[in-house]
């Protein structure tokens, strides 16, 4: 956790278009549910100090001011601000990590409190989801980083979904470096770390492994199945056994190592996905 200013920037899309990819969580009704549900927690958070402030973007043209009844009912409107716009009904049709990055783009030009502090560390994180321990995940990472990302599982930064942290004077910058290239827009969050291995961000201090994994029961939009049942769990121990195996991260440093055993399969694989082409 940093001593700066912590913002959490909860993003949310109560209603997808037909042409998401690998998302079965897709009912409306259904999903605003869930980012009601986990507002309150989050509004919690923000009263005993884990953030300073906190930010919601949705961005379906959803009214949010069952949001806003909530924020004043807790008095923390001064500290709220609720922000919805319609993103989704002209936006291209892209991966939904490609889609995600251009939402957080769009927070960080409708919402000021967010630039306003360059050193402020923003908390990235999905509105649906609740993290069981997110105070001992965040009091536990190191200090002065640029970019703050998990590697939940082995090649893969799915939390990029779930919870990120970017400097706020940077973040901007990072987001377009993740869209940049021409293959971008269909891209996944394995894409993350061939950025990495590639060097793009070799000029920023970049945590990808948090010293205390987080903790989430919420339901997993890709599969409609709540993250904490007993064959999830299963499989996550499984990855986090073979993460903690892999001779290429640095445990202590906690700083991003290039996976040269990834890097080898993803060149015998021939995976063109991940060349660079000038866009």
């Amino acid at each position: 956790m940093t001593n700066s200013p912590n913002i959490a920037l909860l993003t949310a899309t109560v209603t997808p278009p037909a042409w998401v990819p690998k998302l079965m969580r897709s009912d409306p009704a259904v999903r605003l549910g869930d980012y009601l549900q986990a507002f309150p927690v989050y509004l919690d958070h923000l009263a005993n100090g884990t953030f300073d402030a906190l930010v919601l973007v949705e961005n379906s043209g959803h009214d949010l001011s069952q949001f806003a009844t909530m924020a004043k009912d807790a008095g923390l409107q001064d500290h709220v601000d609720l922000i919805s716009y319609d993103g989704m009904s002209t936006a291209p049709k892209s991966d939904r990590f490609y889609a995600e990055c251009s939402l957080l783009k769009e927070a960080l030009v409708r919402a000021s409190r967010l630039t306003e502090t360059p050193d402020a560390t923003i908390w990235k994180l999905t509105g649906r989801y609740v993290f069981d321990n997110l105070t001992e995940v965040l009091h536990a990472l190191p200090k002065g980083y640029d970019l703050y990302l998990h590697d939940m599982r082995p090649g893969q930064i799915s939390v990029v979904f779930g919870l990120a942290g970017f400097r706020a004077g940077i973040m901007a910058d990072v987001l377009d470096r993740f869209q940049a290239p021409a293959y971008a827009r269909d891209c996944n969050e394995s894409y993350v770390l061939a950025l990495l291995d590639r060097g793009v961000m070799n000029d920023l201090r970049v945590v990808t492994r948090f010293p205390v994994s987080p903790k989430t029961r919420s339901i997993a939009a890709i599969s409609n199945q709540p993250y904490g049942e007993a064959k999830a769990r299963i499989k996550d121990q499984l990855r986090v056994l073979k993460r903690n195996l892999n001779p290429f991260y640095d445990s202590h440093d906690l700083v991003y190592v290039p996976d040269i055993g990834r890097m080898m399969r993803r060149k015998l694989a021939k995976a063109k996905r991940f060349e660079f082409v000038e866009p």
